[in-house]
């Protein structure tokens, strides 16, 4: 499948696909693009299981200018948490992913070097305006990865807005959920890139 027109190929921004957080497909063929908002990047990456990575909020940490809003869904901010949260008996499942593609926390090296790649160290960067979403039963990316990301934010005074769903995990599932989710991503986008949210449409209807 070819790729959308006028489109950034996601590498050109993140970096090496095998240390970054956005990932390669193994057989080079699947990426994540960004597609351009005038003069700003609009961005909406998601992770499939292991064949693909969240940028998420360090997406804006690496490239504050280039986006006029940011958000983060149930994303990760901290990659030696992250990794570490898996029990050990998964440990040997996420080998081939986290391990490979994220760093192993018990290397004292790699763990200092995913200390630095993790998005709760480049708070100070992100100057976009942020909408985190999350789940707070979540338990492949505990909501406190959110949380801190959110605390830090508000703590400098900076714009973020965070939707946390009591009664979701990692993924939306309930309908009334997934509802509330896109109506706060759009009025949230709306307002950052320019645009009219339904919600807009129908009052000036």
């Amino acid at each position: 499948m070819s790729a959308p027109s006028k489109v950034v190929p996601v590498e050109a921004l993140f970096g090496l696909p095998t240390r970054s957080r956005a990932v390669l497909s193994p057989d080079g063929t699947r990426v994540a693009y960004l597609a351009p908002w005038h003069d700003r990047l609009n961005v909406f990456v998601r992770a499939v299981d292991s064949d693909w990575a969240t940028p998420d909020d360090g997406t804006t940490a690496d490239a504050p200018d280039r986006f006029a809003a940011a958000a983060s869904y149930t994303g990760m901010s901290d990659l030696g948490d992250l990794v570490e949260s898996v029990v050990p008996f998964a440990r040997r499942a996420v080998v081939n992913s986290y391990l490979r593609y994220i760093g192993d926390p018990d290397d004292p090296r790699q763990a200092a070097d995913m200390l630095a790649r993790s998005p709760i160290t480049r708070v100070q960067d992100i100057t976009a305006p942020m909408l985190l979403i999350h789940g707070a039963n979540d338990v492949r990316v505990d909501r406190r990865h959110s949380d801190r990301i959110v605390d830090a934010l508000r703590a400098r005074g900076a714009e973020v807005e965070y939707l946390l769903n009591q009664a979701e995990g990692h993924w939306f599932i309930n309908p009334d959920s997934n509802i509330e989710l896109y109506r706060t991503l759009e009025r949230f986008l709306a307002k950052h890139l320019g645009a009219r949210s339904s919600e807009t449409r129908l009052v000036s209807a």
